[in-house]
């Protein structure tokens, strides 16, 4: 997969965004985390691959990526708590600060334990998540009588279930397994496929968040 064709992939977070920010001020704040997400996935994305693929400059996609993965975990916990699938604030510090902590180990500690407890800690953090989703799904389909492709919220956890299940299934198969270049960049390229697909449901999603009633 060319350079370009990569990063046309990559920036189909783009296609969300646009209705995100359109829709951020008018629509209820516990919908605003997975705004907000979606937006710094765009910004990631600009700041880690034009350098790289203008430069072949790898320094920004070091930092622009592990910065993302926090606020993936900070900003799904905060709207996990927003929308009451999780009943209390201690998850939404504790998380986090155990991502920072393990992100910044890895530029200061560049040696086998630290990798494999960050690969070890990316496992947890991504089973969380799925977990959390499937909460969302399973309360969204016993509690509410919405059709589940006009349901935002369900839209979302299925989004999410779909990402996240493939990154961990990833994550445990190459990080913890031998690295084969060949079949690395055959999961890349399926990894860029589901994401444009992910993108696409989160956009469907937006479209169904309601706006809030003006009086």
């Amino acid at each position: 997969m060319s350079l370009t064709l990569q990063f046309i992939l990559a920036m189909s977070c783009l296609i969300p965004a646009i209705p995100a920010a359109i829709k951020f001020r008018k629509t209820d704040r516990s919908y605003h985390p997975f705004f907000l997400l979606i937006i710094a996935a765009v910004a990631t994305e600009l700041i880690a691959d034009i350098p790289f693929m203008l430069y072949n400059n790898y320094d920004f996609m070091d930092i622009a990526h592990p910065l993302y993965s926090v606020l993936d975990i900070y900003l799904m916990l905060l709207f996990y708590r927003r929308i009451k699938i999780i009943e209390t604030d201690i998850l939404l510090w504790i998380m986090p600060l155990t991502g920072i902590i393990i992100f910044s180990a890895h530029y200061y500690f560049s040696n086998d334990t630290s990798k494999i407890f960050e690969k070890y800690c990316k496992i947890i953090f991504t089973g969380l998540n799925i977990a959390l989703a499937i909460k969302l799904l399973s309360n969204e389909i016993f509690e509410t009588k919405t059709k589940a492709f006009k349901n935002p919220k369900m839209i979302i956890a299925f989004g999410c279930i779909l990402s996240y299940s493939f990154y961990l299934l990833t994550t445990i198969f190459l990080g913890l397994g031998p690295q084969i270049d060949s079949l690395m960049g055959n999961i890349f390229s399926i990894h860029q496929i589901i994401n444009v697909l992910t993108y696409l449901i989160f956009t469907w999603a937006i479209i169904w968040i309601p706006t809030k009633e003006r009086y």
